[in-house]
């Protein structure tokens, strides 16, 4: 923004110095003013001074918000933007349970982190998604994803390698959503299809119809529940102890009958 004495004329009167004093005053309450106003209509959401680049020198990460149904996310290094992305994080979309998706802009390590959460009506488990991206031959890559996998209390954590990386200008919100296989196979192949696939409160659905004397056989089939899945349900206080005998006792006669 221009100096604001840069908007005044000069004042010359034979009571130059009285003029003066107020006119200065007056200058620094309008300065204040201007810079209040400045900082109210902002569109500046989050702007991070960070080095990203590995040059050792400050970058500015920013995000602006511009009233579109995403962010742009920009970073500036020695007066250049070197990194413009306008479809990766989105303003307003929440969760089914009402949570913001986008949870988060920072630099750790030197590279970007943004964080999504992802929840579906249509699966019991929710996905803490930490995109990493680091700067590499002259570009932003996304090169890795740390994830936090989560039905209630029952967590699994993983990290997953892009081969090849994808640069972060081109990478979309769209495209994160229509690839999650890595962290849905991770914690299936520990818990059990079953506790993903299913919609509501699997956890329940799935305690209820271990506790029964007699349970459905769908419970029983393979791969739908983990052993790892009903020491859980177990800890968590959702599966009785005799329950989880029953399980494990009914689990490995059908083992023994195939």
């Amino acid at each position: 923004m221009e100096k604001v004495t840069d908007l005044f004329m000069q004042i010359s009167s034979s009571k130059s110095g009285q003029m003066k004093k107020y006119f200065d005053k007056g200058i620094s309450i309008f300065a204040l003013l201007i810079s209040y106003i400045s900082v109210a209509n902002a569109s500046d959401f989050i702007v991070i001074n960070r080095n990203v680049t590995g040059d050792g020198n400050i970058d500015q990460i920013r995000l602006v918000d511009s009233n579109a149904e995403f962010y742009e996310l920009t970073v500036h290094s020695g007066g250049k933007e070197i990194l413009k992305n306008e479809n990766l994080i989105p303003r307003t979309l929440k969760n089914s349970g009402g949570l913001e998706v986008f949870q988060g802009l920072s630099v750790v390590d030197g590279d970007i982190s943004i964080r999504y959460r992802f929840c579906s009506p249509s699966s019991s488990v929710c996905y803490l998604r930490n995109i990493i991206s680091n700067f590499k031959d002259g570009q932003f890559v996304f090169s890795r994803e740390e994830t936090i996998s989560s039905a209630d209390q029952i967590a699994l954590v993983g990290t997953f390698y892009q081969k090849p990386a994808v640069p972060l200008k081109s990478l979309t919100y769209q495209s994160l959503l229509e690839n999650n296989d890595n962290a849905t196979k991770l914690f299936a192949s520990t818990y059990g299809s079953c506790v993903v696939e299913m919609d509501g409160d699997s956890l329940v659905k799935i305690s209820d119809e271990l506790e029964k004397d007699s349970p459905n056989e769908w419970v029983l089939e393979k791969e739908c529940v983990t052993p790892a899945l009903v020491f859980a349900l177990q800890v968590q206080k959702y599966l009785s102890s005799k329950a989880a005998s029953r399980y494990f006792g009914l689990s490995d006669s059908a083992s023994m009958d195939k």
